[in-house]
């Protein structure tokens, strides 16, 4: 693999975006990109009906910071069910262990749910704006969005 370029992410992001999927088929990096739209799309959307409600039926003082706070703590706690499942519940027991097809790599299986955290937590704190622009979210939504420019590259 060579050195990754701004001219090289570029062509990338052309090849991603121009064109139908039907036709030239699916590349990796658009895959990649859906997947983490949707991520983004689970903590945007969840979050926004959460505060929704809060804003209706409580009388917090920021819903759209715990509505934000709630959907992204579910999905981290999810998410950490769904990856350590597999490797301290089923490790011990013969009967219950997962046949993988390939043996996974779990660093990067750990990286991939990391990043799926990100984006969930990117989602649910982007919703908040709509509801009230708070300086707490936006710091968030920047440091999260600092920690994914890895990810993206």
């Amino acid at each position: 693999m060579g050195k990754v370029t701004f001219k090289a992410v570029g062509h990338q992001l052309f090849l991603d975006l121009i064109g139908k999927d039907s036709y030239r088929g699916v590349t990796l990096t658009y895959a990649w990109l859906a997947n983490q739209f949707g991520h983004f799309s689970l903590g945007f959307i969840p979050a926004l009906l959460l505060t929704t409600v809060l804003s209706k039926y409580t009388s917090w003082q920021h819903p759209e910071l715990a509505g934000a706070l709630i959907i992204s703590i579910a999905w981290f706690s999810f998410e950490c069910f769904n990856f350590l499942g597999p490797l301290l519940l089923f490790r011990s027991n013969k009967s219950m262990r997962v046949r993988y097809t390939f043996r996974p790599f779990w660093l990067n299986i750990a990286f991939d749910t990391a990043t799926d955290v990100l984006y969930f937590i990117l989602g649910a704190y982007t919703s908040s704006f709509i509801f009230h622009f708070h300086e707490l979210a936006l710091w968030i939504v920047l440091v999260v969005l600092s920690v994914l420019a890895f990810c993206f590259w």
